[in-house]
């Protein structure tokens, strides 16, 4: 028997070591397909022998054990962030085996499939519980309808509520979803449960200056609007008045938010994507020399952009320098974009508009 080295720092990890009983490292640890990381079993292993795998990105760290009989295990879908060096070893009688070299995986999207047709007009989504919820608005701006979408199955499309008027923006906080209602002497935002059957409408705030969309962030929504050239907050909670916290934009279209930024898109054809404090500011260009980008989704420390005029959905780390990859392209003038379990969901604003969507795929940094 040999024992670990004492260490005065009691944080430091001492461990006993049964020379007959050491444990070899797994072999030939790999990236497999679907999403799958896989290995071969240490020489020696036994039914007591785990393997356990360790996720570690910049910001967060996530133990995943497996079964003695595992060779081969689904990356999991909570991962907040897009690039993780993962770490495999094996594990018997609290004692561990060497660890082999670390994967590099660096999360993009598949290309992306059409799981709802037959929409007019879809202009925003939002995802609340298990479900996501699609803003159609009509080829006359009346008998607006929103649908929701499983987001387990990703198939089952049903009606949500009919007999709206234009709907052109969707948040959703928990069970409750917050949309926009277009009305000849301006537009109103309103609420409604999603978790109660038969549910009303209860009128949140009116009447604004075309409210293209919103963004939740605690009990505030932040909410564009478009001929004011302005972003606006109001509380959830006691929605008294709406206050300007972001001015001097051009047509603002889309917004997102992510630890205590704005991302505002300007809807034009030379557009941009600005950035502004979520407390209110100037906002400064993040992105420029875009084609009519709409709708915006922050998830995973990435930040999408519906780009409606190049029929793209493009990404960029939302804390990086703005190079701009493609998600998606040949698209009919994508006008919303959201993100649930990594899923990515596109909508196509067209009279017969579809939505799409784009699971998150894991690939080796080195291929």
């Amino acid at each position: 028997m040999k024992v670990g080295p004492v260490n005065a720092n009691p944080s430091e990890e001492i461990r006993v070591i049964f020379e007959d009983g050491k444990i070899n490292p797994p072999k030939n640890f790999n990236l497999g397909p679907n999403n799958t990381l896989i290995w071969t079993r240490p020489d020696g292993s036994d039914e007591q022998t785990t393997c356990q795998l360790t996720y570690v990105s910049a910001t967060d760290t996530k133990i995943q054990k497996e079964s003695a009989k595992s060779e081969k295990v689904t990356i999991p879908t909570d991962l907040r962030e897009t690039r993780y060096r993962v770490t495999i070893r094996a594990t018997k009688d609290n004692n561990y085996s060497d660890t082999p070299p670390p994967l590099t995986i660096t999360a993009t999207h598949a290309k992306s499939a059409t799981i709802a047709g037959g929409l007019s007009h879809p202009y925003a989504m939002a995802v609340a519980g298990d479900n996501l919820y699609i803003a159609a608005s009509g080829s006359a701006g009346s008998d607006a309808k929103i649908w929701k979408i499983s987001t387990n199955d990703g198939v089952t499309k049903s009606l949500f509520r009919n007999g709206l008027a234009m709907t052109d923006a969707l948040a959703a906080a928990g069970d409750t979803l917050y949309f926009t209602q277009h009305a000849p002497d301006g537009d109103s935002v309103m609420k409604i449960l999603t978790n109660v059957s038969g549910a009303e409408p209860v009128t949140v705030k009116g009447v604004r200056e075309k409210l293209a969309s919103m963004a939740v962030v605690g009990d505030s929504l932040y909410i564009a609007e478009s001929n004011s050239d302005l972003v606006a907050n109001i509380s959830t909670v006691s929605p008294t008045a709406f206050e300007p916290v972001v001015r001097g934009l051009n047509k603002p279209f889309g917004v997102a938010a992510a630890d205590g930024i704005l991302y505002i898109s300007e809807g034009v054809e030379n557009g941009r994507v600005m950035r502004a404090f979520i407390t209110g500011g100037a906002p400064a260009p993040f992105i420029e020399n875009l084609k009519s980008p709409r709708g915006l989704a922050v998830a995973d420390g990435v930040l999408y952009i519906a780009e409606g005029g190049s029929g793209k959905v493009l990404m960029t780390p939302a804390v990086g320098d703005g190079k701009l990859s493609i998600v998606a392209e040949d698209l009919v003038f994508p006008t919303a974009v959201t993100v649930a379990n990594g899923t990515l969901y596109i909508a196509e604003g067209q009279e017969n508009g579809r939505v799409r969507k784009a699971p998150r795929l894991w690939k080796r940094s080195d291929q």
